[in-house]
């Protein structure tokens, strides 16, 4: 049995990176920070220069800004090394996977990472929303699998989801909670489930966005009564930013894995927009319009949503700020109450710590579970028994909110 102090986070002195895209490249640096050296890994030699490249040019960035030193950015860089071969990580300490969303590809380089790493190195995947168990199961060390959800961008956002699968360790869990706190970040614990705790919310939120727009929204009233609720942006701006087909990707998962009911009301616009090819600021235009990186609203994108509305025959209505705001936070509330009740999230505290620091929950309003809990059960459970009469199945109360006898909310 491997010991903690086999994989104490102070012990942690060579870590590997597999993929140098953006959020690859947010992690090395993380690290790199911490005072580890790294290895990133990338396909091919020019994925691994692109890379290499567009690290160091955020580097020298943060310098001409002065928001490092010369040095600062000479001793980061001197950490990092890249390579195109998984053999490098022979002797690395940890390893974060931050490779595409796609489990196969993941199996596949936990299954080499099994065979390379030394026994002691914890074998962390950056997935958002992948099974950490099913990833677990292409090595014969689980207990030495966990995940590190970063959060874009990974250089500075504080907040590290630490995913706890099945058969990770108790050791494992504490190193890279105790790595969090060395490489700066705010490391929250929560177990395995579809998108973990933040991302499963979040989807719940946007769903609402989009339910929002199919039945009268135009996506600039949505964010903007999303703004006058606290956030810095709304879900959409926020989505054209990370790219519009990146959450199609997690629905497509979410309907293999049967975790999407297919007789749920579904975001048909969501989807839609995709099929345009209209993904957000990387093509232009998403749910708005970019030019000169100016956002604007897209009457195309109003038209198609009119389309769809009509093609799903619903009738498209006036719907107040408030409505809006109540159906994304209750939305929220909700799926926060169901982490709790099915154990994925630790506490209501660890719940509004992720929203805090990971999407940008204001900070006056302290988190969803803080509101719950202000407003009270009874005030709550009638909020969603109503928007469950008229929204659907997202409002059904969770127990956690509906049974009086459940302390995991209200106390």
């Amino acid at each position: 049995m491997i010991g903690a102090s086999d994989i104490a986070a102070d012990g942690i002195a060579k870590a590997g990176v597999i993929g140098l895209g953006t959020m690859g490249q947010g992690i090395t640096l993380v690290l790199a920070r911490a005072g580890i050296e790294v290895v990133a890994i990338e396909a091919d030699d020019a994925k691994l220069d692109a890379g290499l490249e567009a690290l160091a040019a955020g580097l020298k960035d943060r310098v001409q800004r002065g928001r490092m030193t010369e040095d600062a950015m000479d001793a980061e860089l001197s950490r990092i090394s890249g390579s195109t071969s998984l053999d490098d990580l022979h002797d690395a300490d940890l390893v974060i996977e931050a490779a595409i969303e796609d489990m196969t590809v993941k199996k596949d380089i936990f299954k080499a990472l099994y065979r390379i790493c030394p026994p002691h190195a914890i074998l962390a995947s950056n997935t958002s929303s992948l099974s950490i168990d099913e990833i677990a199961t292409a090595t014969s060390r689980p207990e030495m699998v966990a995940g590190a959800h970063f959060f874009a961008p990974a250089q500075v956002m504080k907040l590290l989801e630490i995913v706890r699968g099945a058969k990770t360790s108790p050791e494992v869990m504490a190193a890279l909670m105790a790595l969090s706190k060395r490489a700066g970040k705010i490391g929250v614990a929560v177990g395995n489930g579809p998108g973990f705790v933040g991302n499963r919310m979040y989807h719940r939120y946007t769903w609402q966005a989009y339910f929002l727009l199919q039945e009268g929204c135009e996506p600039i009233e949505v964010d903007t009564a999303m703004q006058g609720f606290g956030f810095a942006l709304g879900c959409l701006a926020v989505g054209d930013i990370s790219g519009l087909d990146v959450a199609r990707r997690v629905r497509q998962g979410q309907i293999a894995t049967g975790d999407i009911n297919p007789t749920d009301p579904y975001p048909v616009i969501a989807d839609r927009i995709c099929d345009e090819g209209w993904l957000g600021r990387k093509t232009g235009r998403g749910w708005y319009r970019y030019e000169n990186s100016e956002r604007t609203p897209d009457p195309e994108v109003s038209a198609l949503i009119q389309k769809v509305a009509a093609e799903l025959g619903i009738g498209r209505r006036q719907i107040s700020a408030e409505e809006i705001q109540d159906r994304c936070i209750f939305a929220l509330i909700n799926e926060g109450a169901r982490l709790l009740g099915n154990g994925v999230a630790g506490s209501p505290d660890d719940i509004d710590v992720i929203w805090r620091f990971g999407y940008g929950f204001p900070e006056a309003k302290g988190g969803p579970m803080k509101i719950a809990r202000q407003l009270g059960r009874e005030h709550v459970l009638a909020t969603l028994s109503r928007l469950h009469a008229a929204h659907g199945p997202a409002f059904e109360p969770a127990a956690a909110i509906a049974d009086p006898r459940n302390k995991r909310l209200f106390r």
